[in-house]
């Protein structure tokens, strides 16, 4: 009889399971279910004395238990685990590459793989700075060829010591307001015109006197409603007539709008990434020619009062490979598509504007390539004089980033050193930073502007100045200062497609009389601008001190760009207009009094006095008529 390999409790043949301790039997052998931990421990021989065997066998259940009853659980796979791990693993090195790429890259490049990348993000125009809002903006501007905007200017004058009829004439000129809008449209096939100018008192809304000017059918109208009883008219082709007989340019209104559209399309379409592309080409060009760069690390670069610890670049193009460098960028601006197709579009609008013979009759491609050319025999006949060394530094941060650079070409010319230095420097030091723009030639002419600055969300406050050298009449070759100025939460906030400047920026001009002797002792210019409601309010101050007597003169603006939906203009024709070709009319319309009653009664509006457009009243009192007739007209 089978026995319970467990418990030693008998077993029937035909038992499964255990009736003592349920464990599974298979073939005589015991099999533990999963969920047993253990098998249980004898009980102690010292216990109890043991029970007397059972006067009948044991019998088997009269059931079975369920399927699987006692078989092992399967454990269920997780198979996502491992391809999350793997997910996780790439977005780290991924997001690693992102942050560390340009670490990572460097690792494997060499060090003239790292001086091209450098060179290439080192732009013309560098991002985050004025220049780039302004290259920015300018590009959108010149896209536009529907535009216009209002403008209201006033004027203050202060003099000292002034006569009374001037200190008059000023009071009356501060007390006005002057208003400009302007609509422009630049299409090609319709172009468009229209222009108000009013004159009004500061305190009102209104104006006195108001003028408009517009296009319409052949026609230049002129409306002044306040004075005149009838729009004013000219024939265009009698306009050009007039023009042409006074010698002047022979242009018409229509060639004026369409040929401004044109160049403004032709300057939008050299864009910047353009000229960025000509810009790499050309620096593809120099690298090829250039020795092996040196990478000189922990230079400590000054810029004024602001110095930053830099790497730099030292490249130079020895001077016996400059002649073949200049022939090979010289034959690519004269190949390039983009720059010829920029002069065919503004020799396009030179004949527009100014036909033969005011015109040129040479195309200006034509002369650019001429030129060329005679700098390109220049190279290969005298090639003794272009014996030109190259030196290049580029400055670069720890992570290669490009922070300012300079040219220095170097030509020896009977023993002696003839030098070029162009110069685009930048430092920063504990949010201080310093900016030097110089440009420097053999004939002792430089030029040089340094900036220190802090710079808090785009808005710039600090100091500059400009100096120059061989500018003065004492010919010393020294830099003298030309003037300085100062910025204070100064940026350029973009208002739609238009950039206003607003904050504050001065600048003084001083040394004046080195220049002649008559200037003034200095000349101040003072800008402040803020945006208000979507215009720009701001005033420009210009102070002279001429001969210890200062004179300041303050302009107020208000400007403010149109809306596209305002951009309507004015086509009709009156019908009671006066055309001025007719010369009975121009008789008719000086004869009219009403016109001088209208003028009178727009003064009074305007605070103005008529009898102070009379001059001075002792003009013939204080004028020496003795002297006037004892003058020697012969000499």
């Amino acid at each position: 009889m089978k026995q319970c390999q467990q418990c030693g409790a008998e077993l029937a043949p035909d038992s499964k399971f255990c009736i003592q301790c349920g464990s599974r039997v298979e073939n005589g052998i015991e099999v533990m279910p999963e969920q047993v931990a253990a098998p249980a421990p004898p009980p102690p021989a010292y216990a109890y004395p043991p029970q007397p065997e059972a006067p009948y066998p044991p019998q088997a259940y009269a059931y079975a238990p369920p399927a699987g009853y006692g078989a092992p659980v399967k454990k269920k796979k997780r198979w996502w685990i491992p391809v999350v791990i793997v997910a996780v693993i790439l977005a780290l090195l991924a997001g690693s590459w992102l942050v560390f790429g340009d670490q990572i890259r460097s690792l494997f490049m060499s060090t003239e793989q790292k001086w091209q990348k450098a060179e290439k993000a080192f732009g013309l125009v560098p991002e985050g700075t004025l220049l780039h809002d302004i290259r920015t903006s300018s590009e959108k501007v010149f896209r536009q060829t529907k535009f216009g905007a209002t403008t209201d200017l006033t004027l203050d004058l202060q003099i000292d010591e002034m006569p009374d009829e001037l200190a008059e004439i000023l009071t009356i000129v501060s007390s006005l307001r002057f208003h400009l809008e302007n609509k422009v449209d630049l299409d090609a096939d319709d172009p468009h015109v229209y222009m108000q100018v009013g004159l009004g008192k500061r305190s009102d809304s209104d104006e006195a006197l108001s003028l408009l000017l517009y296009d319409a059918e052949d026609y230049l109208v002129i409306e002044v409603p306040d004075i005149l009883p009838r729009p004013l008219a000219v024939p265009r082709d009698f306009l050009e007539e007039v023009m042409e007989d006074s010698g002047e340019f022979d242009i018409t209104l229509d060639s004026l709008l369409t040929s401004s559209g044109s160049v403004r399309k032709a300057i939008s379409s050299f864009s910047s990434d353009k000229l960025d592309t000509i810009a790499d080409e050309l620096k593809a060009i120099f690298a090829r020619y250039a020795d092996e760069p040196e990478l000189v690390k922990g230079e400590v670069l000054t810029i004024g009062g602001v110095s930053q610890k830099l790497d730099y670049y030292d490249v130079t193009v020895p001077a016996d490979k400059f002649a073949p460098m200049a022939r090979e960028m010289l034959n690519y601006l004269k190949k390039n598509n983009d720059i010829r197709k920029l002069l065919e579009e503004l020799q396009d609008v030179s004949m527009a504007t100014m036909p033969y013979p005011y015109g040129s009759t040479v195309l200006l491609y034509d002369k650019f390539v001429d030129a060329i050319d005679d700098m390109l025999e220049g190279l290969d006949i005298y090639p003794e004089d272009y014996r030109i060394a190259v030196q290049r530094k580029l400055y670069v941060d720890k992570k290669n980033h490009p922070v300012g650079g300079e040219f220095i070409l170097i030509n020896r010319v009977d023993g002696r050193a003839e030098k070029v230095r162009i110069a685009s420097l930048h430092v920063e030091d504990g949010g201080r930073h310093a900016q030097l723009f110089a440009f420097e030639t053999p004939d002792d002419t430089g030029f040089e502007y340094l900036s220190e600055y802090r710079l808090k969300d785009k808005y710039y406050s600090g100091d500059y100045t400009i100096r120059l050298r061989d500018w003065s009449t004492f010919y010393d070759y020294e830099y003298h200062e030309m003037g300085r100025g100062r910025f204070t939460d100064f940026a350029l906030q973009d208002v739609g497609d238009e950039l206003y400047p607003v904050g504050e920026i001065t600048y003084t001009l001083n040394n004046l009389q080195d220049l002649t002797y008559d200037a003034p002792e200095s000349v101040t210019v003072k800008y402040n601008g803020a945006v208000e409601k979507g215009q720009l309010v701001a005033t420009v101050e210009l102070a002279l001190d001429v001969e210890e007597m200062p004179i300041k003169v303050t302009v107020g603006i208000t400007h403010a760009p149109l809306a596209q939906s305002s951009l309507t203009f004015k086509h009709e024709l009156p019908m009671n207009f006066i055309d001025l070709s007719h010369e009975e009319s121009m008789m008719e319309l000086l004869s009219d009094e009403d016109m001088m009653n209208n003028l009178m009664s727009a003064l009074e509006k305007l605070g103005i006095d008529p009898e102070i457009l009379n001059g001075p009243d002792d003009f013939d009192d204080d004028f020496d008529w003795d002297g006037w007739d004892d003058f020697d007209w012969d000499d």
